[in-house]
């Protein structure tokens, strides 16, 4: 009898300490979901939120956005590795692969586990993950993660797009065709979806991006109420946040800083054509929605008119056709085997890891991937623009543009360069170092004669372009110069009317394509008759679009990318004239470099000369220098105003007179400095 009491109490011990081991297991906590169009404010909400002792959110994890890979075996058991490989995903947030390694079924088990994981690495419990890639997957998530609840911001659509225009400097995927439009329209599709969310009574907290901005206590404070988390005054300030995670790029300086502040836009940065289409949609939202939607209830009433049937079915097109340009690398991807997509990396870029690089200065997780470099001389040679910003993120930085130190680094020759003269450092360089390309950027080369060393002096936002160019030596009076003030260095001219012969005959060498773009009709498709004449093999194409003064013009842009696109050329020369040329470069370096471009070259009136249509000055005039006059006679209107510039040029080289050289270092890295403490005669 004592032994069968004893037993029974035993069995009861037992079931109280499972009772009570079943009591301390952790409840499960559905994720947070921060979400917004692109330049909306998720980024600065994000760095506020994970200041909150009890929460930490991932950054455009965008697991979700590769579902596909968790409805096939194969891909889900690789699928921590696949995540790293995407976006770097793995690193980025400091996961070590091992804290990952558990078997999951599907996407909510991963994407649990990783959440998770990494907010109990700072011994937070609330996660989830901001992404902008989720506004049109708010339904999917709140059925993949049931009680998931989700922030929503709003910012007015005519900032978004003047911010979306000023990222298009420091950030590739910005600079997408259409993308300005696909940024208006977007807000839409994420009305929709957040109705959705509402219909199936999902929890869902909405607010401004001005009140965030202009209110920042009180906004937090109910976003901490909705989260049903304390209220902590660390959310309202930016100085201690922890942003290791966000991609790097200039577009994200402001959520960087210590300070909780908007970006003074130019209210006249947005297109006229952009601004009134702007104006008729936010009409008819408002029109259709008023006080319904958070967005449309802070729209004034300006008198604009609804967009017509027509344009709402053609801009309807524009934006399907972008969204299948968004999702398709994301099923490929998902369905195809890591080995394949290193493969397609590894042809495209000529590494592998070229992405992960440009990502993130966080060494890669994949197993044998850490130590891979690219081979010298190897360039990418695909088109970025066909990824989704994951494969292709809005954060990629653009690296230094090349400058001769690094481009010449391989040259043998003595004399190879560069010397300053005013506030312009330009570069002497064979022909072959000139042409060649090597690194990771554009290669933008640009020919500096009177004209353009005058411009440079009295426009500063010029003059910073030409920090980051090849800028050789154009004409023989800043040829004269530059010999006078730097005597024996054997400085090479080369001007856009001398190694106009040359480049094609490169590329024909390497068999690389050369395109042609701007210069009357005639002008240019003469260039390529004589240019194919010249070098058989030659591949050769070229464009003469309608003038514009705009280069910011959004059709004429597209357009013309949309032709480099289709021919996808590795050399460019770009005639629109002096200065705006080298601004139109600069404006789409990224973009252009996404086409496959590795040297862009401002030519201006070249092609005029190589197609005959015009004729240069005689051989014994070019000797002399007098050049510019034979022009001046030949063209007086059109050339009085650029000649009497050329008269600036002395006083401005000896009013910024500074002596100073670059030389190769053994290295390959230039040695900058005043001539006196790095001569090299």
């Amino acid at each position: 009898m004592g032994n069968e009491l004893n037993m029974v109490s035993l069995e009861e011990a037992v079931q109280d300490t499972s009772i009570a081991a079943a009591a301390r297991k952790p409840e499960r906590v559905p994720p947070i979901f921060v979400v917004g169009v692109w330049r909306s404010g998720t980024t600065l909400l994000y760095s506020l939120l994970n200041q909150h002792p009890d929460i930490r959110l991932m950054y455009e994890s965008d697991l979700p956005v590769l579902w596909p890979m968790f409805r096939l075996a194969g891909e889900r058991k690789n699928w921590v590795e696949k995540w790293e490989y995407w976006n770097a995903g793995v690193s980025r947030h400091d996961f070590d692969p091992a804290q990952l390694s558990a078997p999951v079924n599907s996407l909510a088990e991963a994407f649990e586990l990783a959440g998770r994981q990494y907010a109990a690495q700072t011994g937070k419990t609330r996660w989830g993950c901001k992404s902008p890639s989720y506004y049109d997957q708010l339904e999917f998530l709140a059925r993949e993660f049931p009680g998931a609840r989700f922030v929503v911001i709003w910012r007015d659509p005519e900032e978004v797009v003047r911010s979306v225009i000023a990222a298009k400097t420091t950030a590739l995927w910005f600079t997408r065709p259409g993308m300005t439009l696909k940024a208006l329209l977007v807000a839409r599709i994420l009305k929709a979806q957040v109705d959705k969310l509402q219909a199936m009574g999902a929890a869902v907290h909405q607010l401004y991006f001005r009140d965030l901005i202009g209110d920042t206590t009180n906004a937090m404070r109910g976003i901490c109420e909705f989260l049903d988390v304390p209220f902590d005054p660390a959310v309202t300030v930016l100085d201690r946040a922890d942003r290791s995670a966000v991609f790097a790029g200039a577009h994200h300086s402001l959520a960087r800083g210590a300070q909780i502040v908007a970006r003074k836009q130019d209210h006249d940065a947005v297109p006229p054509e952009m601004a009134e289409k702007i104006g008729r949609y936010k009409a008819m939202w408002k029109a259709e929605s008023g006080d319904g939607w958070m967005l449309a209830q802070h729209f004034s009433e300006s008198g604009a008119g609804r967009p017509g049937i027509w344009e709402r079915a053609v801009d309807s097109l524009k934006l399907t056709a972008s969204r299948i340009q968004d999702r398709a690398p994301r099923l490929v991807f998902s369905i195809l085997p890591l080995a394949a997509w290193q493969t397609y990396r590894r042809l495209k870029y000529k590494d592998a890891q070229w992405v992960h690089r440009q990502i993130t200065d966080k060494q890669t997780t994949l197993r044998g991937a850490a130590g891979a470099t690219q081979t010298a001389g190897e360039r990418p040679s695909e088109d970025l623009s066909a990824q989704h910003p994951s494969e292709r993120p809005s954060g990629i930085r653009p690296e230094p543009v090349a400058t001769i130190s690094s481009a010449s680094s391989r040259e043998s020759s003595n004399d190879t360069c560069a010397v300053r003269l005013g506030k312009v450092m330009l570069q002497s360089v064979s022909v072959d170092g000139l042409l060649s390309h090597h690194g990771n950027q554009l290669k933008h080369i640009v020919t500096v004669n009177s004209e353009i060393f005058v411009c440079a002096h009295e426009d500063a936002e010029f003059e910073a372009l030409l920090r980051g160019t090849v800028n050789t030596i154009d004409g023989r009076i800043v040829h004269l110069l530059c010999s006078l003030l730097y005597p024996g260095r054997n400085l090479r001219k080369r001007a856009g009317s001398d190694f106009i012969y040359n480049l094609p005959e490169y590329a024909t060498r390497h068999g690389e394509r050369l395109y042609l773009l701007g210069a009357e009709g005639g002008s240019n498709r003469g260039t390529i008759e004589a240019l194919r004449q010249r070098c058989p093999g030659l591949m050769v194409d070229g464009y003469s679009p309608a003038f514009s003064e705009n280069i910011q013009d959004q059709s004429w842009n597209e357009d013309i990318l949309a032709r480099i696109a289709s021919f996808r050329p590795t050399h460019l020369v770009v005639c629109f004239g002096p200065v705006k040329q080298e601004m139109w470069i600069a404006q789409n370096a990224n973009y252009l470099f996404g086409l496959g471009v590795r040297c862009a070259y401002g030519l201006g009136g070249t092609l005029d000369f190589v197609s005959g249509r015009k004729k240069r000055a005689p051989r014994w005039i070019q000797v002399i220098g007098a050049e510019w006059l034979f022009r001046f006679i030949c063209e007086p209107r059109r050339r009085f105003r650029r000649t009497a510039k050329m008269f600036k040029m002395p006083y401005y080289a000896f009013k910024f007179y500074k002596r100073e050289v670059e030389v190769p270092g053994e290295t390959g890295e230039a040695s900058v400095g005043a001539e006196n403490r790095a001569k090299a005669s």
